[in-house]
C-alpha cells in the first residue's frame, strides 16, 4: 500500500482538478491494514501534502475510508441533545485541501450486508451516482450521512467527515475507462486511482 501512494504521490498531476483515494479494508482508530501490516492514515496521506506532492498543491485530494474504527455499536437516541463542532485547530497550508470521509465516527463499528456490502460504500454509491453532477461535496456527503444513519433496524452507524478543503468542490464531468484496461478514471481532468 506504501508503495502504491508513492507512485501515485510522485506522479505529475499537472492536468487534473483533483484526487480521489478510496481504501476499503480493516484496521484501528488512525491506522489502516494493507499488505504493509497496520500503517497509520496519516503515513499514506502524507505524501499527498502540498511540500510533497507539488502537483496537487491547492487542488483537493479526497480520501473515502472503509473501515470499522473500535468495537463499540452507536444505537438510537430519542432527543439527544446536540454537541458543539470541535475545533480541529489551525493547519499548517501544507495540510489543506484534503478531505477524510470515514465510514463512521472513532470507536464504532461499520456495518455491511453479507451480499450488498457496506451502508456507507453502498450510500456513497447511491449519492454519487444521482448527484455526482448537481451538488457541492459537502451537501453530497450530508445525504450518504443521512441515509447511513436512517437506516432502519437497531444498528445505527453514521459516518465522519473531516473537511480542510478551502473550496466549493463540483463535479463537472465523468468519464470512465474499464478497469481491466487502465487504472485510472478521470473526473473533469481529475484521476482516481484503482490500487
Amino acid at each position: 500500500m506504501l508503495s502504491c501512494t508513492l507512485l501515485v504521490a510522485n506522479s505529475d498531476h499537472s492536468d487534473s482538478a483533483c484526487f480521489a483515494c478510496i481504501l476499503l479494508s480493516h484496521g484501528k482508530e488512525g491506522q489502516i491494514c494493507g499488505t504493509d501490516g497496520v500503517i497509520p492514515i496519516t503515513t499514506l496521506t502524507t505524501h499527498f501534502r502540498g511540500d510533497q506532492c507539488k502537483s496537487l498543491l491547492g487542488k483537493p485530494k479526497l480520501f473515502f475510508i472503509q473501515k470499522d474504527e473500535g468495537v463499540q455499536a452507536d444505537s438510537e437516541a430519542a432527543n439527544s441533545p446536540l454537541e458543539a463542532d470541535t475545533d480541529p485547530g489551525n493547519r499548517i497550508p501544507v495540510e489543506a485541501d484534503f478531505l477524510f470521509v470515514y465510514a463512521t465516527v472513532p470507536g464504532y463499528v461499520s456495518w455491511r450486508h453479507p451480499e450488498k456490502g457496506t451502508w456507507f460504500i453502498q450510500a456513497l454509491c447511491r449519492v454519487l451516482n444521482q448527484y455526482w453532477n448537481q451538488l457541492e461535496i459537502q451537501h453530497i456527503l450530508t445525504r450518504v450521512n443521512n441515509q447511513v444513519a436512517t437506516k432502519p433496524g437497531n444498528k445505527k452507524q453514521i459516518p465522519s467527515v473531516e473537511s480542510r478543503l478551502t473550496k466549493d468542490l463540483y463535479f463537472n464531468t465523468f468519464h470512465t475507462v474499464n478497469p481491466s484496461q487502465s487504472n485510472i478514471i478521470g473526473k473533469q481532468g481529475g484521476k482516481l486511482i484503482f490500487f
